[in-house]
């Protein structure tokens, strides 16, 4: 039945009261207990609100919008019949995505990982000199989530040079830190489909995967990140420490379902 029912009596009091100041009366409030088409009528207008359709959300986010469709030709993705239903639909309201239009890449996810979005495309990527990397779990085994993204297609200006604690503090509000392979795969897919680089500004972009090593180009065996670098079309990989706080590190911020 979901949490709503664990909702406390003094909160379920106070959210009638608000109801009352909008004119519903009780006569309203008992159409929605007895009858479930009038239930379902309320439910999906309060749903409604926080949502918008894959149709409206291309016309706000024009080229910022990538489709199902594209992803299964450029990536040879196999979606469900499910998924691709439940992809008509974005988790997200009109008034998130129009702040986001112009800054964030709206598109949907798919089950790879680097390794495998590598083997797609391996001109996207530079050579890989130092094994550390294809023996990592965020570039074997980490998979992106099939489901819809909104990331960032930049380093935010205020996390540049900062140390990490200082860089999450620079992620937007309900936002988050994203994976490596969410990072690898919007920059591939995107070029895929447009010819065009994202994050190619020469700043390694960190990302949420913690680093089981010791890296041993900075000889330190505190926390350390994956980092992506994208150059000239070229993508390669490289381990920051927390504390590195240099001019060329910065991180971008994506938006996360909470549950």
């Amino acid at each position: 039945m979901g949490n709503l029912v664990m909702t406390p009596h003094n909160e379920l009091t106070l959210f009638l009261e608000r109801l009352n100041r909008f004119g519903v009366t009780q006569a309203d409030f008992e159409r929605v207990r007895l009858y479930s088409d009038q239930a379902k009528e309320v439910a999906e207008a309060m749903i409604r609100g926080r949502t918008t359709t894959l149709k409206r959300a291309k016309e706000i986010m024009e080229k910022g919008l990538v489709t199902p469709q594209q992803v299964v030709g450029h990536l040879g993705v196999r979606y469900s019949a499910a998924q691709l239903s439940g992809f008509e639909t974005i988790p997200l309201s009109e008034g998130k995505l129009r702040k986001s239009a112009g800054k964030y890449i709206l598109f949907p996810g798919a089950p790879r990982s680097i390794w495998e979005i590598r083997e797609r495309m391996p001109e996207a990527f530079e050579k890989i000199t130092d094994p550390w990397v294809e023996r990592q779990d965020f570039f074997r085994s980490k998979k992106v989530d099939p489901r819809w993204y909104l990331i960032r297609t930049d380093t935010i200006p205020r996390s540049r040079g900062k140390i990490y604690s200082t860089q999450v503090r620079s992620i937007g509000k309900g936002n988050v830190m994203p994976w490596a392979c969410e990072v690898v795969y919007l920059i591939v897919l995107y070029r895929m489909i447009t010819k065009k680089h994202l994050f190619d500004d020469g700043r390694y972009v960190r990302c949420a995967d913690v680093l089981p090593v010791t890296v041993k180009e900075v000889g330190d065996k505190r926390v350390t990140h994956a980092c992506v670098f994208n150059k000239s079309g070229r993508i390669s990989f490289m381990p920051f420490v927390e504390s590195a706080n240099l001019d060329y590190i910065g991180v971008t911020d994506s938006w996360r379902p909470k549950n």
